[in-house]
């Protein structure tokens, strides 16, 4: 029985590389008295989640002194990290909790699984398809090159709370510039890792300057990118030229870059000046069908942002299309307090 390999179940590059990466932890598991292969970090901190810091070395020998050839199999096949759905598919008789038990592994406190509202809370949910699919993001987000894996429940909750609502895209950009266990940390957040494992690994106090810098870092960048198109959009005598020579096009809502998906951000918004977020400017000077929905905006009472412009910009604009006011911005723009 100790002389198995597990071959196939790869649908992707990625997915065989760690299944091979698996095979050479299985084989050192039917053999621990000979040298360990190299235990990738995001494989050592499923371990320590799952075995409260027990080095993998004891944990082998554990594996090792079990009789029961079933029990054996199914706790050295979870360890090497195949995975709860990986294994029952090739092994559907094995009772993983029942081996895992064996070699002494402690309930976790906070397992992945706990952590989006599921029910389940059993040990091997440490070795469920949801590790497997943080590693699958972690290995993208430090060589994000082609398209991107979906992040799981966890990890797209935690990427709308660490950019304010961000995409994956602006994260891992803005993530290089900062320091390389702070980029560390972000990765595990945003790849789904249980928090309790990321703690383990870094304190409290680190998680929480890393969300920070972060933060303050897209915001920075935000900021940047819409004072541009802040000054583009708020120069009222262009604008009302350009509006004076639009040609009507009744199809223009086919063209607009936004989306169901950017209400939030095109909505009033305490904390930004004026109560514009900064990404909304950039978006809307991006639209080639702004000044249409502009004008079609301009007798739009809705707080919503249209063609850049929240309510107040565009009744000023208004004003001064009908000469009620210069061209001059001499009103200070109110800033929304949180």
């Amino acid at each position: 029985m100790k002389q198995v390999r597990i071959e196939g179940g790869a649908s992707n590059e990625h997915l065989s590389k760690r299944v091979e990466y698996a095979n050479e932890i299985f084989a050192w598991l039917q053999n621990p008295n000979i040298e360990p292969p190299e235990i990738y970090a995001g494989h050592k901190a499923v371990l320590n989640a799952a075995f409260d810091g027990i080095r993998p070395t004891t944990i082998a020998q554990r594996i090792d002194s079990l009789e029961d050839e079933d029990q054996w199999l199914g706790a050295s096949l979870a360890v090497a990290g195949f995975g709860t759905d990986f294994i029952t598919e090739h092994f559907p008789d094995l009772d993983l909790d029942a081996s895992l038990e064996k070699i002494g592994a402690i309930q976790p406190t906070g397992t992945l699984a706990g952590e989006v509202g599921h029910n389940e809370k059993s040990l091997a949910t440490l070795f469920s398809l949801s590790t497997e699919q943080a590693n699958e993001v972690l290995i993208w987000l430090r060589r994000p090159y082609g398209e991107a894996p979906e992040l799981n429940e966890l990890g797209g909750r935690r990427l709308s709370v660490v950019t304010d609502h961000g995409d994956l895209v602006e994260a891992v950009r803005t993530s290089k510039e900062l320091h390389p266990s702070e980029r560390t940390i972000i990765h595990l957040l945003l790849a789904g890792f249980d928090k309790n494992m990321i703690v383990g690994r870094f304190a409290e106090a680190d998680v929480h300057a890393a969300v920070g810098a972060l933060r303050s870092r897209v915001i920075k960048r935000r900021a940047a990118k819409a004072a541009k198109a802040k000054s583009a959009i708020l120069d009222f005598p262009r604008t009302a030229k350009r509006l004076e020579k639009l040609k009507d096009n009744e199809d223009w809502g086919k063209y607009v870059v936004c989306s169901p998906d950017d209400d939030l951000i095109l909505e009033p918004r305490r904390g930004f000046e004026g109560g514009v977020d900064p990404r909304a400017r950039s978006l809307c000077h991006s639209c080639m069908v702004r000044l249409h929905c502009l004008k079609d905006g301009l007798d739009d009472d809705t707080p919503v942002i249209r063609g850049g412009m929240s309510h107040r910009e565009r009744k000023r604009l208004v004003k001064f299309i009908s000469g009620d006011e210069t061209a001059e911005e001499n009103e200070q723009t109110e800033e929304i307090v949180a």
